[in-house]
């Protein structure tokens, strides 16, 4: 996938607004220079656009900064330059920075011409990209042509969007299985048998989804297998037993810069919050969808339905690591891609089939 990490555009419709709706649709972080008051033909432009204001009204000021501010433009446009996609190559020009400029007219195969813009990103090391071209009112097709053009040549290569992790198992040891474990051995206890049933216990108390507390859990618990321990000391059995990967951590923040959407999606109670509150660790991601707080886990399998439709991404382009089995078969019940993490090895051959 080629790495742009910024896309500029002056907030105008057409060409324009084309390219930040490509950049929000893939996470590729999005600004530029609008006028004063935000203004396009429209009206004011709507503020979930991360534009700055001039202070001025003038186009070609805010055209001119925009160039500035970029490694390379690439003007689109159906038949020759006028008016401000013109006035964008004399800027590109004054100012000795790259520019293309794509005819949509020319080309019966737009992969023809991604592939030219391709080459020219990567020739180029263009990072910062300003698009620009007509306004809509000069041109109604212009819109669709600069989104197919930037998808086909940007994100040509990339079959996923999104991927999102389990948290105990996958991005961090084990906690909650280690910890009963413990709890088993001292109290004379089968762990296996002890796992199983803190596992149906806290679906059955709520606590899981946010639906019941720690002691109700606890209570539940200490009547069904007679643990002994206060609430405080077996909560510290299991939280100190999640121990971050660092090296899944250093594999999501690949993942961020090379502008996929990161995750975390598990099913914990308020646990992962505090292990956030000691390690920070949920800076790293975009989302976090813990059951605990969306009071629905990843035993209900329409909770995967859920997660792509608030995420807007087809299923077939997200890919989901779990390592329980019933999570990831579910996960591909909804069409999902899915990894089931068994151990380093294993994984690392399986996400680089995904991920050459």
């Amino acid at each position: 996938m080629i790495k742009i990490e910024k896309i500029v555009s002056g907030g105008q419709t057409g060409a324009d607004r084309a390219a930040l709706d490509f950049a929000i649709k893939n996470n590729i972080h999005h600004g530029g220079w609008i006028p004063k008051g935000r203004l396009t033909e429209e009206g004011p432009l709507p503020t979930h656009y991360q534009l700055w204001e001039m202070e001025t009204r003038s186009y070609a000021k805010r055209t001119e900064q925009n160039v500035i501010d970029s490694d390379g433009t690439l003007i689109l446009s159906h038949g020759e330059l006028s008016g401000g996609s013109a006035l964008t190559r004399q800027f590109s020009k004054k100012h000795q920075r790259h520019w293309l400029h794509i005819d949509l007219n020319k080309y019966s195969d737009l992969a023809d011409a991604a592939v030219l813009v391709s080459r020219w990103i990567a020739e180029n090391a263009i990072k910062v990209l300003t698009v620009a071209g007509p306004r809509a009112s000069k041109d109604n097709d212009i819109y669709e042509g600069v989104m197919n053009l930037l998808e086909k040549s940007i994100c040509k290569n990339r079959m996923i969007d999104v991927v999102l992790f389990d948290f105990g198992g996958v991005l961090a040891e084990e906690g909650w299985k280690k910890g009963f474990r413990v709890i088993a051995e001292a109290n004379g206890l089968d762990g296996d048998e002890l796992i199983q049933t803190a596992s149906d216990t806290v679906y059955e108390t709520g606590y899981i989804l946010g639906k019941g507390s720690e002691s109700s859990f606890w209570n539940a618990m200490r009547e069904k297998t007679g643990i002994q321990g206060d609430d405080a000391s077996l909560m510290h059995e299991i939280i100190s037993r999640f121990i971050l990967r660092d090296w899944m951590i250093d594999l999501v923040k690949k993942l961020k810069s090379e502008n996929l959407i990161v995750g975390i999606l598990s099913d914990q109670t308020d646990m992962l919050d505090k292990l956030n509150a000691r390690f920070n660790f949920f800076k790293w991601f975009d989302y976090v969808f813990n059951s605990y707080h969306r009071g629905k886990g990843k035993w209900d399998i329409s909770l995967f339905d859920d997660i792509a439709g608030f995420l807007k991404t087809p299923p077939n382009r997200i890919l989901f690591i779990d390592d329980d089995q019933g999570n990831v078969q579910r996960a591909r019940q909804k069409g999902w891609k899915a990894i089931l993490y068994i151990n380093y090895e294993s994984f690392r051959l399986e996400f680089n089939k995904i991920f050459p």
